[in-house]
């Protein structure tokens, strides 16, 4: 589990391509464009929280604010540990 202030939490959501500046301006502005991931900016008491599933084949989830988000640049909330070790 990773804890700390907005200004820990957001960079992180950026570096893990959970949110862009780009999407949420779009957001904002109440335009109709998607993305594979955009969260918002970290409210009061958010959380971001990793999880490793430790089973025959390792896979790493992420949850932000109680909900599994896409990781590893695709629709999924499912990234193998081989795969996200390398990414990080």
């Amino acid at each position: 589990m990773f804890s700390g202030h907005d200004t820990n939490v957001a960079p992180t959501l950026w570096f893990l391509n959970l949110t862009t500046a780009e999407c949420l301006e779009d957001k904002f502005r109440n335009s109709s464009k998607k993305y594979l991931s955009c969260e918002d900016g970290p409210d009061f008491a958010a959380s971001l929280t990793f999880e490793l599933w430790n089973s025959a084949n390792p896979i790493v989830k992420i949850q932000y604010n109680g909900k599994y988000v896409n990781i590893c640049e695709r629709n999924s909330t499912e990234c193998s540990y081989s795969e996200w070790k390398s990414r990080i």
